[in-house]
């Protein structure tokens, strides 16, 4: 759990720093419809994606996190 846990804040420290559009594009390899997400405030949408991210499995959480950091 506390493995998991770490995942999921490095993944919210990455999002902090990470461009709107490139977020954009993250809901998108989700496949969201961008409907959902381009009215969102910058914060509000940092917070959907992390609770989206949430529901991920331990793999895919891990690939999240490289994506965010690139």
């Amino acid at each position: 759990m506390d493995n998991r846990q770490n995942t999921l804040d490095a993944i919210w420290d990455g999002l902090q720093e990470l461009p709107r559009m490139e977020l954009n594009q993250l809901f998108a390899t989700l496949g969201l419809s961008k409907s959902m997400y381009a009215k969102l405030e910058d914060q509000d949408a940092r917070k959907m994606f992390l609770g989206l991210a949430t529901r991920l499995d331990d793999d895919t959480l891990g690939e999240v996190v490289q994506l965010v950091r690139a």
